[in-house]
C-alpha cells in the first residue's frame, strides 16, 4: 500500500462526509415525525450500526 492519498481518495472522504452530514439536517423532520421518544431511538439504533464502519476506518488509518 502506497503512503498519501490520491485525488480519488479525497473525492470519496469528501463526498461521503457530505452525504453523511445528511443526519444532522433531517432531525425536525424526525421529530415531527416520530417524536423525541422515537427520534432519539432512530438515533441510538443507527449509532450501533455505524460503530463497525468507524472500526473500519480505524483500521484503514491504522499503519501496518
Amino acid at each position: 500500500m502506497k503512503d498519501g492519498m490520491s485525488g480519488k481518495d479525497f473525492f470519496a472522504l469528501a463526498f461521503g462526509s457530505m452525504i453523511g452530514i445528511g443526519w444532522v439536517i433531517s432531525i425536525p423532520a424526525w421529530m415531527s415525525a416520530a417524536g423525541s421518544i422515537g427520534a432519539i431511538i432512530a438515533i441510538l439504533v443507527t449509532m450501533l450500526m455505524i460503530i463497525p464502519i468507524g472500526f473500519v476506518y480505524g483500521e484503514l488509518t491504522h499503519p501496518a
